[in-house]
């Protein structure tokens, strides 16, 4: 049987179909590769989206918190909006 390079015919069906199929194994092999180096760039994305995320609650969590916090307490201006308190001298609309 002759050695026949990838995409050269030997004539026999099995010959060809063995051939394609290692042709096949060789490009997964590399494929692999690759595909994990995207997905950990690709985690990386969600993990970075999921702590920005957090973040951003708890900035607006925060203050309301302590908002209800100084309510409770009993202290004045506590339960108005936060455009009132800046400015105490115009109506709200």
């Amino acid at each position: 049987m002759a050695s026949t390079r990838p995409g050269e015919s030997s004539g026999r069906p099995a010959d060809e179909a063995r051939a394609l199929w290692d042709e096949i194994e060789q490009t997964r092999a590399h494929l692999g590769d690759t595909v994990e180096q995207l997905a950990g760039g690709a985690i990386l994305s969600f993990w970075l989206y999921l702590v920005g995320t957090a973040i951003l609650f708890g900035g607006e969590i925060n203050p309301e918190a302590g908002r209800e916090a100084a309510a409770q307490a009993g202290v004045p201006l506590a339960r108005k909006g936060a455009a009132q308190v800046e400015r105490p001298g115009r109506a709200s609309r």
